[in-house]
Protein backbone atom coordinates (compact mmCIF):
# COMPACT_ATOMS: atom_id res chain seq x y z
CA UNK A 1 0.00 0.00 0.00
CA UNK A 2 1.31 3.41 -0.94
CA UNK A 3 1.20 6.34 1.43
CA UNK A 4 0.32 9.68 -0.14
CA UNK A 5 1.57 13.06 0.92
CA UNK A 6 -0.19 16.38 0.54
CA UNK A 7 1.61 17.26 -2.67
CA UNK A 8 0.32 14.14 -4.44
CA UNK A 9 -3.29 14.91 -3.48
CA UNK A 10 -2.98 18.55 -4.52
CA UNK A 11 -1.34 17.73 -7.86
CA UNK A 12 -4.02 15.11 -8.60
CA UNK A 13 -6.89 17.40 -7.60
CA UNK A 14 -5.60 20.58 -9.25
CA UNK A 15 -3.93 19.08 -12.34
CA UNK A 16 -1.80 22.21 -12.36
CA UNK A 17 1.73 20.89 -12.82
CA UNK A 18 2.78 19.41 -16.18
CA UNK A 19 5.33 17.08 -14.58
CA UNK A 20 3.84 16.13 -11.20
CA UNK A 21 0.12 15.93 -12.05
CA UNK A 22 0.50 12.99 -14.50
CA UNK A 23 2.51 11.07 -11.89
CA UNK A 24 -0.21 11.66 -9.29
CA UNK A 25 -2.87 10.61 -11.79
CA UNK A 26 -1.03 7.34 -12.45
CA UNK A 27 -0.99 6.59 -8.72
CA UNK A 28 -4.77 6.93 -8.61
CA UNK A 29 -5.23 4.94 -11.82
CA UNK A 30 -3.32 2.01 -10.31
CA UNK A 31 -6.43 0.94 -8.29
CA UNK A 32 -4.32 -0.10 -5.30
CA UNK A 33 -5.36 1.08 -1.80
CA UNK A 34 -3.76 4.38 -0.84
CA UNK A 35 -2.86 5.36 2.73
CA UNK A 36 -3.60 8.95 3.76
CA UNK A 37 -3.04 10.35 7.23
CA UNK A 38 -5.37 12.83 8.89
CA UNK A 39 -2.59 15.41 8.79
CA UNK A 40 -2.29 15.04 5.02
CA UNK A 41 -6.05 15.53 4.61
CA UNK A 42 -5.94 18.67 6.77
CA UNK A 43 -2.98 20.03 4.82
CA UNK A 44 -4.74 19.18 1.55
CA UNK A 45 -7.78 21.20 2.58
CA UNK A 46 -5.59 24.09 3.76
CA UNK A 47 -3.71 24.24 0.43
CA UNK A 48 -6.93 23.96 -1.55
CA UNK A 49 -8.69 26.67 0.43
CA UNK A 50 -5.69 29.01 0.45
CA UNK A 51 -4.33 28.66 -3.08
CA UNK A 52 -7.36 27.51 -5.06
CA UNK A 53 -10.29 29.02 -3.09
CA UNK A 54 -11.79 25.56 -2.58
CA UNK A 55 -14.40 25.38 0.16
CA UNK A 56 -14.30 22.72 2.86
CA UNK A 57 -17.47 21.26 1.31
CA UNK A 58 -15.81 20.92 -2.10
CA UNK A 59 -12.68 19.31 -0.64
CA UNK A 60 -14.77 16.96 1.52
CA UNK A 61 -16.90 15.99 -1.47
CA UNK A 62 -13.78 15.21 -3.50
CA UNK A 63 -12.41 13.02 -0.70
CA UNK A 64 -15.76 11.28 -0.18
CA UNK A 65 -15.92 10.29 -3.85
CA UNK A 66 -12.51 8.66 -3.48
CA UNK A 67 -12.70 7.31 0.06
CA UNK A 68 -13.01 3.70 -1.04
CA UNK A 69 -9.43 4.04 -2.30
CA UNK A 70 -8.03 5.54 0.90
CA UNK A 71 -6.94 3.74 4.02
CA UNK A 72 -6.37 6.17 6.85
CA UNK A 73 -5.39 6.27 10.49
CA UNK A 74 -8.57 7.00 12.42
Amino acid sequence: MRSLDTNVLVRYYAQDDPQQSPVATRLFADKQPLFVTKTVLIEFWWVQSTLFSTTITQAESWCQRRKSRFRHNI
